[in-house]
């Protein structure tokens, strides 16, 4: 559309592919946290930025609405700069940043447990699966953490303690030592033998009665 008078440009861009809307007022008012496909197509087919389309119609820049953005993965809501791996505004939105972008975000963000192309791997794919690709704090650090638990070994396990004696060493050191135990050396068992019995006379055998003959 072409523009009206100097300081109120009367561009307007069909919103949402539904209704004919002022760029200006787009700007100031549009619900979406970031705008429309439609807005940033219109600053791309002219080559500038919404501040720039600013400027040069003598508007301050903060008429333009301040973006911001919801956690894509736990649904917080305005969590300031994003934890992304994307550009998340301008013509260039939802577009992979420069690898020396990503590699200051992942050296903000600390220790990974892992390497960092593994973690780039999972933000890939929850991206593709899900959509996400702005985190709050606690879900980004949530990812890398458990991108960590994935390849990381498991914690050695601690020598076990050795069991304390119950009574303290002050009190050990200040009991009075005890007599050595006397060994005794066993003496031999001796068995004695049974004493052998006497031989005796053998009992008589009784006289056998015979039965008396029959008749």
């Amino acid at each position: 559309m072409s523009e009206g008078a100097p300081g109120r440009p009367a561009d307007k861009i069909l919103c949402e592919g539904k209704f004919q809307r002022y760029v200006l007022a787009c700007m100031r008012n549009c619900p979406q946290p970031e705008h429309c496909r439609e807005f940033w197509a219109f600053f791309r087919e002219r080559g500038e930025t919404p501040q720039q389309y600013l400027r040069r119609h003598g508007i301050e820049e903060d008429y333009m609405k301040r973006i911001v953005f919801d956690c894509d993965r736990c649904g917080k809501r305005d969590i300031g700069e994003p934890w992304t791996l994307w550009h998340h505004s301008g013509e260039s939105e939802g577009q992979r940043l420069p690898s020396e972008t990503v590699d200051a975000t992942f050296a903000k963000a600390g220790p990974l447990g892992s390497s960092q192309q593994f973690v780039e791997v999972i933000l890939e794919a929850l991206k593709a699966e899900h959509s996400f690709e702005h985190y709050c704090d606690a879900c980004f650090k949530k990812v890398v953490s458990l991108a960590g638990a994935i390849v990381g070994k498991p914690l050695a396990k601690a020598p076990k303690p050795a069991v304390a004696s119950a009574v303290s060493p002050v009190a050990r050191a200040l009991a009075p030592a005890r007599p050595a135990p006397v060994v005794r050396k066993a003496e031999p068992l001796v068995l004695e033998e049974p004493p052998a019995k006497k031989p005796g006379r053998k009992p008589e055998p009784k006289p056998v009665e015979k039965a008396p003959k029959k008749r």
